[in-house]
């Protein structure tokens, strides 16, 4: 039986075709069925946001926005997310985290050079902008590249953002190194200015982290995360999702 679910007066309603009595086909009626106490288990639609587009898991159009789907927040290009990208529809036909906005990439303090790195270090600055040789522009992107023989450990992109890196320099490690060759699969922990970060599980003697252990940033109160919430260790110092920082929100 083929039928349409809509919203009216905040009640939902089933639009259904129904058969005939003699000939059990279908015919050309439709009957309206006030579908009682589902409303609350609806979310209403989340405001567009402005150079982002918000989409949902399991795909769904609104209003039809039913208990435990995610909203999720995609910037535009040379746009980046400040505060969760990612809410979900509660029971109680509300959302459990406000979904942030996009800001320019170049909107900020500007960075300084990384320092330490003992490989090379490949800008990509925004061309619109131009700053002191010191300095690069807020939404820069510094890829870490490793000497022959040698290895990335840690994340081979770190974006500049209001001044901060997204994520600590890299290191490049022998691929003869005991490292490498003990097959270790630790994350080191992860550092965030004005937040904390809770972990699953416990580090270990080395205050290092086990493989599938799962770092959730939570920032001071007026404070949001530009990053992923939540990063999970893949092994050999990788967290999975986006660094961020915690930015006044």
């Amino acid at each position: 039986m083929s039928y349409f679910l809509f919203k009216e007066n905040n009640k939902m309603l089933k639009l259904q075709a129904v058969k005939s009595p003699k000939s059990n086909k279908l015919v050309s009626l439709f009957v309206l069925i006030e579908l009682q106490e589902i409303t609350a288990m609806f979310c209403p639609p989340i405001e567009p946001k402005t150079n982002g587009e918000i989409s949902y898991l399991p795909f769904t159009l609104p209003p039809i926005i039913g208990t435990g789907t995610m909203a999720l927040l995609k910037c535009n290009e040379n746009y980046i997310a400040v505060g969760s990208v990612t809410s979900f529809c509660q029971s109680n036909s509300s959302w459990n985290v406000n979904i942030g906005k996009c800001v320019r990439l170049d909107f900020g303090k500007p960075c300084s050079h990384i320092k330490g790195f003992p490989g090379i270090i490949h800008y990509i600055t925004p061309d619109t902008i131009k700053l002191a040789e010191n300095k690069l522009v807020s939404g820069t992107k510094a890829f870490y590249i490793c000497d022959p023989g040698y290895a990335l450990k840690g994340q081979s992109l770190s974006i500049c953002f209001d001044g901060k890196w997204s994520s600590p320099p890299a290191k490049c490690l022998s691929v003869w190194s005991g490292h490498f060759l003990s097959n270790e699969k630790k994350c080191e922990g992860i550092k965030v200015d004005n937040g904390t970060v809770i972990y699953n599980e416990e580090a270990d003697a080395s205050s290092k982290y086990n493989i599938n252990t799962i770092a959730t940033v939570r920032c001071d109160p007026d404070y949001v995360y530009s990053g992923s919430i939540q990063h999970v260790c893949r092994g050999y110092n990788d967290w999975s999702g986006r660094f961020g920082v915690c930015l006044p929100g």
